[in-house]
């Protein structure tokens, strides 16, 4: 038989094909049917991601112990206007003695205490500066605010007792300091003299590492070998440097 297009039909039916559901297998009918849920994940970029809850650091009290400003350092120590003006006048009465010679038991500055002792007359020097000082501005100023004595030993025991002796290597002194030195390194107060000025060098050493050094001017009488008052230069770590005497 020939099979042409005429012979077919080409009609489309309305009624939908379906594809039969294979039977299921008997040992599956006792097993119940179970729902699954999956959880896809949000890949919307769009959607905002909550932010975490951290709280928030109570800063109310933080700022109430600390104070408003940082305070300035405080100066190692202060002078007055008028222990400035006085101490300048002291220095400059003992600066004019500067040269002065003498190498017998008495010297112009031993008449204030009546003493026909040893030559070690350092301290009648300065006792007696103190004296001229006083007199200028009609006031007594030995043994109140610098020490009064013929004996170095006895200026050393003042400044100990009012708390102003400082040997601790580390203090730098003012114009108007005593200083203690002992020449012979034997460990005694050879003489007392007068810080007149201090000097701070910055130096390199061969590294190129800055260093400073401290200078002290001394005013001293009766020095060992020429038995004058003269001005000389220590560093203020010199092995002669016994401790320094404050003035304030």
């Amino acid at each position: 038989m020939l099979v042409t297009l005429d012979n077919i039909d080409l009609s489309v039916s309305d009624t939908p094909l379906t594809e039969e559901e294979p039977p299921k297998p008997p040992f599956l009918d006792a097993i119940p049917e179970q729902v699954i849920t999956e959880t896809v994940p949000n890949d919307d970029p769009t959607e905002e991601i909550p932010e975490p809850n951290i709280p928030e650091e109570n800063t109310e009290n933080n700022t109430e112990d600390l104070p408003d400003e940082v305070p300035e350092e405080e100066p190692q120590r202060a002078r007055s206007e008028a222990s400035v003006e006085i101490i300048t006048e002291f220095l400059s009465v003992a600066i004019e003695q500067e040269g002065y010679y003498h190498n017998g038991a008495n010297t112009k500055f031993t008449g204030n205490f009546d003493y026909n002792g040893p030559d070690e007359w350092s301290a009648e020097f300065l006792s007696w500066c103190i004296g001229k000082t006083g007199e200028k501005f009609s006031v007594q100023l030995g043994g109140d605010m610098f020490p009064w004595s013929d004996s170095v030993t006895d200026f050393f025991l003042w400044f100990i007792s009012h708390g102003l002796f400082d040997d601790s290597g580390e203090f730098i002194p003012w114009g108007g300091d005593y200083v203690f030195l002992d020449f012979d390194l034997d460990g005694l107060i050879d003489r007392v003299g007068l810080v007149t000025e201090v000097r701070t060098v910055s130096t390199f050493d061969l590294f190129g590492k800055p260093t400073e050094e401290t200078t002290l001017r001394i005013l001293c009488g009766n020095m060992p070998k020429s038995k004058k008052i003269e001005r000389f230069d220590l560093t203020v770590n010199d092995p002669s440097v016994m401790g320094f005497g404050v003035i304030n």
